[in-house]
């Protein structure tokens, strides 16, 4: 569990910073923030380096739909405003926003942010399955 949250702190470290833009800022969107430590060891945890991780999160974004794609867009931005606040990483700011959003379960706003959630969990599961798939290569 800890891993899955740690990989879903990097797509959404990645993502927050780049969604909707194209592949080649959320490519070097991705080499800006994966030095971080935790995304080191997830990358190592994976067995793919930060040329690989990044350029098979690349062709998966591109390869999602528009609603997809504006429903993470929601819930990261959210995420990127809290990491500002709070100086802290994306994982140590996931957990609680995920809280208090299902606090709320008839918020609308908590309802958005819970299925943009939900849609950038699947993809850090997409990402994991094509390096696995061998549809992502490592490098």
């Amino acid at each position: 569990m800890m891993r899955k949250i740690g990989v879903f702190a990097i797509v959404v470290s990645v993502l927050s910073a780049c969604s909707g833009h194209s592949g080649s800022t959320l490519s070097a969107t991705c080499f800006k923030l994966a030095p971080d430590p935790e995304a080191q060891e997830n990358f190592a945890d994976m067995n793919a380096d930060i040329e690989s991780f990044c350029a098979c999160l690349v062709n998966l974004t591109e390869a999602k739909p528009a609603d997809d794609q504006a429903a993470i867009a929601s819930a990261l931005a959210l995420i990127t405003a809290k990491m500002e606040e709070t100086g802290e990483g994306a994982e140590d700011v996931v957990g609680p926003m995920m809280s208090q959003a299902m606090a709320q379960p008839d918020d609308e706003d908590a309802k958005a942010f819970m299925t943009g959630i939900r849609k950038t969990g699947k993809l850090m599961d997409e990402i994991e399955e094509a390096f696995d798939d061998g549809e992502c290569t490592r490098s």
